[in-house]
């Protein structure tokens, strides 16, 4: 397993001066969490993969700022705001190209919405489908005050889209309180090790972690599986059927 660490967790220090700081510590990995539309600009983010490339850092994942308002955003009966919505995030996807990066994460609706989740699945893939365009796999994070807080939700939307998981994604910056999060993508991003069968409280899937590895040519450490989107797998986790 290769773990990374989120520049949020350097908030609200710059971007680029918590890029630095985390190279600078040894850090190999990281989530690039985007505080302003400025920081999606092709020179800011050149700037942030020269400094990557430089102390051999990889960004391995996208957070965007405009998380807090994807309800407005996404879910509403407002067109033209949707449409708009998902030009706004071609900005995001091109520059988790100039990255590197593979996995965009999308916290969704609020909990306790009246929106029909038909409606959330219908918006949610076509998101997922601009991403696809640009060669990104956008992830939906079980964020406790959102729809995808709820595991019966989750498995309503892998049973809708026939989602797989392909990782157990743990935000550095809840680290401390153990808070385990799956990332789920679309039928086209290829599944990766799913050989553990563990399961833990608030929802969440417990990695055996300490056995998953892989090889530079994408095998996995754990149960020797390929995975053709990614160049490792993250952990080994139980499919959702499982728990």
């Amino acid at each position: 397993m290769q773990a990374g660490v989120s520049t949020a967790c350097l908030y609200p220090r710059l971007l680029e001066e918590s890029v630095y700081d985390l190279a600078v510590s040894g850090i190999a990995h990281t989530e690039i969490f985007v505080n302003t539309v400025s920081e999606c600009t092709r020179t800011f983010v050149s700037g942030m993969a020269d400094t990557m490339k430089r102390f051999d850092m990889t960004c391995r994942a996208l957070h965007p700022f405009t998380c807090p308002i994807e309800p407005m955003l996404f879910f509403s009966e407002y067109e033209r705001r949707v449409a708009d919505a998902l030009e706004f995030h071609r900005m995001y996807f091109q520059a988790m190209n100039w990255l590197g990066a593979e996995i965009f994460v999308f916290h969704g609706n609020q909990a306790g919405s009246s929106i029909p989740q038909e409606l959330y699945f219908e918006r949610f893939y076509r998101l997922a489908k601009l991403g696809k365009e640009f060669g990104v796999t956008v992830a939906q994070e079980n964020v406790s005050r959102c729809t995808s807080g709820s595991l019966r939700f989750l498995k309503e939307m892998k049973r809708a889209w026939g989602m797989t998981p392909i990782s157990c994604w743990i935000p550095s910056r809840q680290s401390a309180a153990r808070r385990i999060f799956s990332t789920w993508c679309m039928p086209w991003a290829a599944p990766l090790c799913m050989c553990t069968s563990a399961t833990m409280g608030n929802g969440g899937t417990a990695c055996r972690s300490a056995r998953a590895d892989s090889t530079s040519a994408g095998f996995c450490g754990c149960c020797g599986r390929r995975g053709r989107t990614a160049p490792l797998c993250w952990s080994c986790i139980a499919p959702i059927s499982a728990i």
